[in-house]
């Protein structure tokens, strides 16, 4: 006899196996889209930061190049996926959309771990991935997985992004999604965040360096003198920036760069007023 009958209803379809991995590895790949960027790109701008920005310009305009990258490869990533492999997707323009915030997202996270730690940064990119695929339960239900993955997926992005991707391509109500988009824009919001105070204390930091080179240099009378005339017309900011960028570190003038001699005039041009 069976005593409890079992009534199945489907809540969605999909094709193949590998339609149910792919808002998985579509989220690993942002990912590591974004990882490879730090090989090519610098996470601040050293420039505005020198000639004393605003650390929020500063912040955006290191992460500007970024975001032009990482949008591209994840619109690259999205047709690829659509096409190529034939992933059926109900909902195009979210499919699309949530791909692009993602890699958005993604990129502000690195670019900070990277401002903040610098070159380590990489290594502990790489850690938070290995981290994310083990808790985004993009294989099996969390509830499978043991309890300290299941601790730590609510504060990974990648698991707001897997179930993002998951209602989008084969989900039937898209409103589902809007909680994670809530929060990926709150891990952005925040990593862009701090990578401004990081610019704001290397630019402090630089102004730091700036006036123990001054006081280094005041003692060369001749020096002092080609600074006077090759500074006229300078901010006192730019006139650090103009030190920093004319001496080799030691408080000794770069004479390859021209300082104090014939041709300081022609090294004035490019720096800041």
């Amino acid at each position: 006899s069976q005593p409890v009958a079992l009534a199945t209803d489907n809540y969605t379809t999909v094709a193949n196996y590998g339609t149910g991995f792919a808002p998985y590895f579509i989220a690993l790949g942002l990912w590591v889209g974004a990882l490879v960027m730090t090989f090519i790109l610098k996470p601040l701008n050293r420039r505005l930061i020198c000639s004393g920005a605003n650390p929020v310009v500063a912040a955006f305009s290191g992460l500007v190049p970024w975001l032009i990258v990482g949008i591209i490869q994840s619109i690259i990533l999205g047709l690829v996926v659509q096409f190529p492999l034939q992933l059926d997707i109900i909902h195009v323009a979210a499919f699309y959309l949530l791909i692009i915030l993602a890699s958005a997202v993604f990129c502000a996270m690195i670019q900070m771990i990277t401002a903040v730690l610098g070159f380590p940064g990489k290594f502990v990119a790489v850690i938070l991935l290995m981290l994310q695929l083990t808790s985004a339960a993009g294989t099996f239900p969390i509830q499978t997985e043991p309890s300290v993955f299941q601790a730590i997926s609510p504060y990974m992005p990648m698991t707001y992004v897997v179930h993002a991707l998951r209602i989008a391509t084969r989900g039937i109500d898209l409103s589902l999604v809007t909680g994670d988009v809530a929060i990926l824009l709150l891990f952005g919001g925040i990593s862009f965040l701090i990578t401004c105070l990081a610019a704001r204390r290397r630019r402090l930091e630089r102004d730091q360096e700036a006036l123990q080179l001054l006081t280094r240099v005041e003692g060369d009378r001749h020096h002092s003198h080609a600074l006077l005339v090759g500074s006229e017309g300078l901010s006192p900011r730019g006139l650090l920036y103009y030190l920093i960028r004319s001496t080799d570190g030691s408080g000794r003038g770069a004479g390859r760069r021209g300082f104090g001699n014939t041709g300081h005039e022609e090294s004035l041009a490019p720096l800041p007023v």
